[in-house]
């Protein structure tokens, strides 16, 4: 009996140690170039993605033969999964996490897009604080072709919400038992406040993929979200929830440029 024991805890052992070396294991700059194709790719078309596309696509200079068997390690470090009906892949939370993080810092919103947002802001900077929280949902929804969210100011602390049709739109949606459960979670108010005052902490965008929000509601969801100030003292947070199959080149900038605008009209700032 003591010798299963031992065994199975050096079975254990054995499997943690490896679970160890994959978690820490870098990724190649083909093996990148690959994921990166895979998710774009699939944010794209909402369709698995196979070796021959990417040979097709990326101009990597290898083989179907080569990229299925990087697309192989791949799946094995968790970065991407095969669904039952396909033999394409698609990328998991953690894949997506790593397209986030390849870039995130490093992008900024179009000129183009940075003055339809100025325009719409605009058109709401004489009104009341609480008109210009309501008048910034649509226009978000709008411009990200996802549900926006605003957290007012302490004052009012009211937490609202505008476009859930925009989801209707997306495949992953096709389940109305999912959009029930979201539905359930953004009409009460207070659950609503409190996925908007999650872990912020400070004037960046934040961004949680699937998995990572705490909520099961948000399960195959990502939230992007940022605060917003008057003189360098938040006031409240804004961000948008659409599925991990999200726009993110755009979602992210999107909001972190309407964040740093609401913060200069709530400063009293103009250009």
């Amino acid at each position: 009996m003591i010798f299963y024991s031992e065994l199975a805890l050096e079975h254990k052992e054995c499997q943690q140690d490896t679970e160890k070396k994959m978690a820490t294991r870098t990724l190649d700059h083909r093996k990148e170039a690959i994921l990166k194709s895979i998710v774009g790719e699939y944010i794209r078309t909402a369709e698995p993605i196979g070796s021959k596309a990417i040979a097709e696509r990326e101009g990597l200079g290898v083989s179907p033969a080569t990229i299925r068997n990087e697309m192989a390690v791949l799946e094995e470090l968790g970065y991407i999964g095969q669904p039952h009906t396909s033999a394409g892949r698609i990328p998991t939370d953690k894949g997506y996490r790593f397209y986030v993080d390849s870039f995130q810092d490093a992008i900024e919103l179009s000129e183009e897009e940075q003055k339809r947002v100025m325009e719409a802001l605009a058109n709401i900077r004489k009104k009341e604080i609480e008109d210009i929280i309501r008048g910034i949902l649509p226009m978000l929804s709008y411009l990200t072709c996802y549900v926006s969210l605003v957290l007012g100011p302490p004052a009012k602390r009211h937490a609202y919400f505008w476009g859930l049709h925009q989801l209707l739109h997306q495949p992953e949606f096709g389940d109305v038992h999912k959009v029930e459960y979201l539905l359930e979670l953004l009409e009460h108010e207070y659950r609503l406040s409190e996925l908007l005052m999650e872990d912020i902490g400070d004037m960046q965008v934040h961004v949680r993929i699937g998995s990572e929000n705490k909520h099961r509601e948000l399960n195959g969801m990502s939230l992007v979200m940022a605060q917003y100030a008057d003189d360098n003292e938040p006031l409240g947070t804004i961000g948008i929830l659409g599925p991990t199959r999200m726009d993110y080149e755009n979602a992210i900038p999107m909001v972190g440029f309407t964040a740093r605008r609401l913060s200069r009209m709530m400063s009293g700032i103009s250009d």
